[in-house]
Parts: C-alpha cells; sequence; structure tokens
C-alpha cells in the first residue's frame, strides 16, 4: 500500500498526491476479530500522532485484555495519569483568546479524545472520566476570564443533578 502510495496520480487532469497513515496488528487465531482491530486502531493512531504518512505495527500493550485495560485508565485517573490539553480560540481582529476548550490526554498509552472516550466507554468509566474533566478545566481556567467549553459524552449527559454537580464545582473557585 505504502509503495502504491508514493507516486502522484493524475484524476480529472489534475495532478495529486496521497498520504496514508496505516496501523497493522496480525493474529495468530488467538484473538478475537474484535481485539485484533482495536490493537490495529491503536497503531493508526500511533501513526498519525507520529506525524502521518506512516505505517506502525501494534505493541503488544495494544492488545491488554478490557478489564486491564479498565483497571488501567481507573488508575490513571485516580493517580493524576491524565493530562487536559487546551485548544484556544482567537478574535482575529483583537488576537485576544475569546475561549478554550479542554480535551482530556492519557500520555503513558498515547490517546487523547475520542480515542481517550472510547476507552472509557468500554471500561465503564465514561462518568468519571467527564466529572475528571470538568473537574480539571474549572480549576485550569478558574484565574482566566473567557469562556471554556467540555465535550461531554452522553453518560454524564443523562445523570440526574448534572447542573446542580457543575455549579458546585464552579462555586469551589
Amino acid at each position: 500500500i505504502d509503495a502504491a502510495m508514493e507516486s502522484p496520480f493524475e484524476l480529472d487532469g489534475e495532478l495529486l498526491s496521497v498520504k496514508v497513515s496505516m496501523g497493522v496488528a496480525t493474529n495468530d487465531g488467538s484473538e478475537d476479530p474484535a481485539t485484533v482491530l482495536h490493537r490495529a486502531d491503536a497503531a493508526l493512531y500511533r501513526s498519525k500522532r507520529g506525524g502521518r504518512n506512516r505505517t506502525s505495527v501494534s505493541a503488544d500493550t495494544d492488545g491488554d485484555l478490557p478489564h486491564r485495560q479498565a483497571a488501567r485508565l481507573g488508575h490513571a485517573l485516580r493517580s493524576g495519569g491524565l493530562v487536559l490539553k487546551s485548544n484556544l480560540r482567537l478574535a482575529v481582529d483583537s488576537g485576544h483568546i475569546t475561549a478554550c476548550s479542554w480535551v482530556p490526554s492519557w500520555p503513558e498509552v498515547g490517546i487523547c479524545g475520542v480515542e481517550l472516550e472510547s476507552r472509557a466507554v468500554d471500561a465503564g468509566l465514561t462518568l468519571a472520566l467527564n466529572r475528571w474533566v470538568i473537574r480539571e478545566a474549572i480549576g485550569l481556567s478558574a484565574d482566566r476570564r473567557h469562556r471554556i467549553s467540555v465535550r461531554l459524552g452522553a453518560g454524564l449527559l443523562a445523570t440526574d443533578g448534572l447542573a446542580e454537580w457543575i455549579r458546585g464545582r464552579l462555586g469551589d473557585h
């Protein structure tokens, strides 16, 4: 596949170049297809983080059993193993920051955002991850005068008392 994508090709009279990021996982028949796909997906994200247009082969830890991944993520949530990455929105006319959105990241595993949220769903930790994100985002943004935004999973949105819980966190700062 890499070799096929090296040379530009013509489409409707226009010369196009295609860049491909790939994740590869092999299976000796001992794993179910979903586990192999999960390992290939983790390798793909590693390729994208590495600068794109690369191929990564699945690492041994990509195939962790779901209960082991759940335990690792739970430990990371409790022990400070997660961090928030900020995305700033600037006003073009003034150059001032007008908003900040926060994205959770798990540096030890090398995943963030949607991939981390997907792992939290698989581990049954959606609510815990979302609450951690809200607490951290409020704490990190407390001294700033701009709007913050946090993407919340459906599990948290369906939680009774969500608004009161968030007001309580905001009241702490």
